[in-house]
């Protein structure tokens, strides 16, 4: 299962265009009780999601993610990180809120066409040993 956090529906269509099965949610609370009950292989997040109050973040799904992790080591989900601020990104990776994941960074413009996509899943199936295409 993978799991597709982005404030733009948008962003799917490569997903889509792959015919690849995934699930897209807007919010940060709707991703965490995805992953709570589904507990998703892949999870794809913006960290920087655009809400009317500007509260949500898919930062704070990293850091429910710790929290989970922390109880449960078992359940080891791939976790990517997408945005067009990498500095950002990688600035909180360093921060230590990430201490139970291991995530990949890869800004979503190099991963908006399904072809780009393609090739980036494949490293993933190589990397981790698992299906997607």
């Amino acid at each position: 299962k993978i799991l597709v956090l982005d404030d733009e529906f948008l962003r799917t269509k490569p997903f889509h265009d792959l015919g690849i099965a995934h699930h897209w949610v807007k919010h940060s609370w709707d991703a965490m009780k995805y992953i709570f009950e589904e507990r998703p292989g892949c999870i794809f997040l913006d960290h920087d999601l655009r809400d009317e109050l500007d509260i949500d973040s898919g930062m704070r799904v990293v850091e429910f993610l710790q929290a989970m992790l922390q109880r449960d080591q078992s359940y080891r989900p791939i976790v990517v990180l997408h945005s067009l601020v990498e500095d950002f990104t990688v600035r909180h990776m360093r921060g230590g809120l990430t201490a139970w994941i291991d995530p990949l960074i890869k800004p979503f413009y190099k991963i908006s066409e399904p072809e780009t996509l393609r090739v980036f899943l494949n490293y993933l199936e190589e990397l981790y040993g698992v299906k997607f295409l």
